[in-house]
């Protein structure tokens, strides 16, 4: 029990440390009418949170009142950038055959309510939703499609400098559901992911999940 609780209050004390090395409180936070921010994730084109993708993301963030803003988002996923490289050192048609037949993308939005006046700064908390559909087809030219469904709850903290820049850190928990959709010849066949049978599917399809995002971006 004991462990369960720290992890549930570890996302939170990690934010927090963050947020009082900004320098600034909350309470020093002034507040800007309809500000807007544009953001995106680099670091998702080489490690992205969905396992051997890269992900291609914008994102804008939209304050509608003095403590709330509204996200959304939308990404394109290919194959990842690492193996796409390792696959290069193979053979370059085998590349270019990777990346056609491995593509999809990620909608995503989001609720952050924040704990003082002066959104979109500041510590906030929230729903965040995602989903994401991936295409794929595998050495016997059989075609797969992937879903992935996330629902979390995050706590986090965005901080924005005089020049306008911006970087948004949140961490949380969640909840996934995979499906799975095979066309094996003129047949569909759907297998759901959410009984998990070996080790390896356990991992990539275990319901509850921890949240961990970080964005930056451009105040407007």
């Amino acid at each position: 029990m004991k462990r369960i609780l720290f992890f549930f209050l570890l996302p939170g004390f990690f934010i927090n440390v963050i947020a009082q090395q900004s320098g600034r409180s909350d309470n020093e936070l002034p507040f800007t009418k309809n500000a807007t921010i544009i953001k995106t994730n680099p670091f998702a084109v080489l490690f992205s949170p969905t396992l051997i993708t890269s992900e291609y993301r914008i994102m804008i963030e939209r304050q509608i009142s003095p403590k709330s803003s509204f996200q959304l988002g939308a990404s394109y996923m290919g194959i990842n950038l690492l193996l796409g490289f390792a696959l290069l050192e193979m053979d370059v048609e085998d590349m270019t055959q990777s990346n056609k037949d491995f593509n999809g993308f990620r909608l995503q939005g989001a609720y952050k309510y924040y704990f003082r006046s002066g959104a979109p700064e500041g510590s906030y908390f929230g729903p965040y939703f995602s989903f994401i559909k991936l295409y794929m087809k595998d050495i016997t030219l059989a075609d797969h499609s992937l879903y992935f469904f996330n629902i979390d709850f995050v706590y986090g903290y965005q901080h924005i400098s005089k020049s306008g820049f911006t970087y948004d850190i949140c961490m949380g928990f969640g909840y996934k559901y995979n499906s799975l959709m095979s066309a094996l010849t003129e047949e569909a066949e759907t297998t759901s992911l959410s009984n998990p049978g070996d080790a390896l599917v356990f991992v990539t399809t275990f319901p509850i999940k921890l949240v961990f995002n970080i964005n930056f971006g451009y105040r407007f």
